[in-house]
């Protein structure tokens, strides 16, 4: 959740990955200015989100490391 003026507004992160490691860094950039776009695979998404379901639908975990 940018408010657009980061040291990287204007940047656009395509995030192709899956699990922990590269969504914090995904929430990292986004959390200093750029657009991530987080890609998932079609009809299945990210498999983190299945983890020990939460309130909404996805993960405690799922929630922690993605926006």
């Amino acid at each position: 959740m940018s408010d657009g003026r980061g040291p990287l507004d204007g940047i656009r992160v395509l995030e192709l990955s899956r699990y922990i490691a590269a969504p914090v860094a995904g929430k990292a950039l986004g959390e200093m200015g750029a657009d991530v776009i987080k890609i998932e695979d079609p009809g299945r998404g990210d498999p983190m989100r299945a983890w020990q379901s939460g309130d909404r639908g996805h993960s405690p975990q799922f929630a922690a490391y993605n926006r």
